[in-house]
């Protein structure tokens, strides 16, 4: 089953990119509002300052 990417994400802060990911359906859920991240990454200086917690809140 081919994976539809719903968003890429990307997070600016200061007018650098910081993290980029993508947000895609998730295919185990009958809920079409479901989705899960996939490949973030998240520039070494920014981990642990909220970023991905931040994506997951979305």
């Amino acid at each position: 089953m081919e994976q539809v990417v719903i968003a890429r994400i990307l997070e600016i802060i200061q007018g650098a990119v910081v993290g980029i990911g993508r947000l895609n359906r998730d295919p185990h859920s009958k809920n079409p509002k479901v989705g899960r991240l996939r490949h973030l990454y998240v520039e070494s200086v920014w981990r642990r300052h909220g970023v991905g917690r931040y994506w997951s809140l979305i």
